[in-house]
């Protein structure tokens, strides 16, 4: 379940797979809600040993392709982002709740305290 804070969220399917060190996220979001239109996006996510980030790298159907470092303390993934269609920075906080559960929250710039994006995934299998 994902959406603006405050408003109506929307359920999607978020599938990972690790292959040769790379992690692949998918997510998909038939149209639903307000949404007009289904929403897909791929991201893949590798380990750089020299900077010790981890560096990501994603495309959607919208506009909002970014890239992103992020640094993991403790259940606490924190990133910073570059949006690539606005050429702004933002950043971003998962939180492992469990093996099994995890929250994001996104923020639109690097210093903003209010989120504009909140996600809870569970997984099914």
């Amino acid at each position: 379940m994902a959406g603006a804070p405050g408003h109506q969220t929307s359920k999607a399917t978020l599938t990972y797979t690790l292959d040769s060190g790379i992690l692949h996220q998918t997510i998909d979001a038939p149209a639903q809600g307000k949404m007009k239109k289904p929403y897909m996006s791929s991201i893949s996510t590798t380990y750089d040993p020299k900077s010790g980030r981890f560096i990501s790298g994603g495309v959607s159907n919208d506009p909002a392709s970014f890239t992103s470092m992020w640094t993991l303390s403790g259940n606490v993934e924190t990133s910073r982002d570059l949006w690539v269609s606005s050429g702004k920075p933002g950043h971003g906080k998962t939180v492992r709740n469990s093996s099994s559960m995890f929250t994001y929250t996104g923020y639109p710039t690097i210093t903003a305290t209010k989120p504009d994006f909140q996600a809870t995934c569970r997984r099914n299998s």
